[in-house]
């Protein structure tokens, strides 16, 4: 960062986070850290996590608080209706009462590993009738997807290909960018994408919790720590350390429709709970700007 262009007030730090990498990089450069943040009129965490983190870099406690993470506020293109979530399961080709699983931005392996179990627990117990919609996060890699699934012998289809299924599939895949927030409203429940080992970091499990839908992860949502170190302690969201957790787990959501109607309560409950953030966020550069035109009052 060009600490020429910090001197120009005012300044603001919104919606702010300390990533594990961030933080061990500055705690070795602290004067200039400190320097550097002392130069913000204000600084506008995402959480407390965050905040102490800025605090123990040298950020000035005074200009310093805790507004949430305004990515809360944010909302899907459309919210969909009952009869626009059974329009768009059609859509993908599975049916009217289909139990959808969503793989929501999968990386690497857990693409294979969903499908498998899919394929595994719809043979198991057909009366699931489950199927599985996967998002995967990079849309690049659908030829990857393809020969994994193309292995497991399993219906699917390609949504680059056509948005409508030419049949009825076992897995829908939606090699497609902008359309997560939308899709998620037709799942019932979820793995969060980049959790399971190799992968780290973890991708956001907010779009899930936004549409009430019971959720899954595995041990490294390390980019999400303190949010789903949130999740668990209301009962929203089922943190797991591997493959067979996880597994073992989604079964569980699967086949006991009242676990799964907790979680999902519990999510939607959570979220609406953390509303507010950009107007929280809009009301400290308010009162910091009519503070800088009227610093006597």
């Amino acid at each position: 960062m060009n600490l020429k262009l910090l001197r120009y007030k005012p300044l603001f730090l919104i919606n702010a986070r300390m990533s594990d990498r961030s933080f061990s990089r500055y705690s070795k450069i602290k004067a200039l850290a400190r320097r550097m943040f002392s130069k913000f009129t204000a600084i506008a965490c995402g959480g407390e996590f965050d905040a102490k983190r800025f605090l123990a870099l040298g950020a000035n406690p005074e200009k310093l608080s805790v507004t949430g993470n305004i990515k809360f506020d944010s909302r899907p293109d459309k919210i969909l209706t009952q009869e626009e979530k059974t329009a768009l399961k059609l859509e993908m080709g599975f049916p009217v009462n289909a139990l959808v699983l969503l793989g929501s931005s999968t990386w690497e392996g857990e693409e294979k590993m969903l499908a498998d179990f899919a394929l595994k627990l719809s043979r198991e117990n057909p009366g699931l009738n489950l199927r599985l919609l996967i998002v995967p996060r990079h849309a690049e890699r659908r030829a990857a997807v393809r020969e994994s699934l193309a292995a497991l012998g399993a219906g699917f289809h390609f949504r680059s290909e056509s948005k409508k299924s030419p049949r009825e599939v076992l897995v829908y895949v939606a090699d497609t960018t902008g359309e997560l927030a939308t899709l998620t409203q037709a799942a019932d429940f979820a793995f969060i994408g980049k959790s399971m080992p190799p992968n780290v970091g973890g991708q956001s499990p907010l779009d899930c919790a936004a549409a009430a839908v019971a959720m899954v992860y595995g041990p490294n949502m390390t980019n999400f720590r303190q949010m789903c170190k949130s999740l668990e302690e209301c009962e929203a969201a089922v943190k797991t350390q591997n493959p067979q957790e996880a597994l073992s787990s989604l079964r569980k959501i699967a086949e006991d429709s009242a676990l799964r109607a907790k979680l999902s309560k519990n999510a939607k409950t959570w979220h609406s709970a953390n509303l507010g953030a950009s107007q929280r966020s809009f009301d400290i550069i308010d009162s910091a700007l009519r503070q800088l035109e009227n610093p006597e009052k």
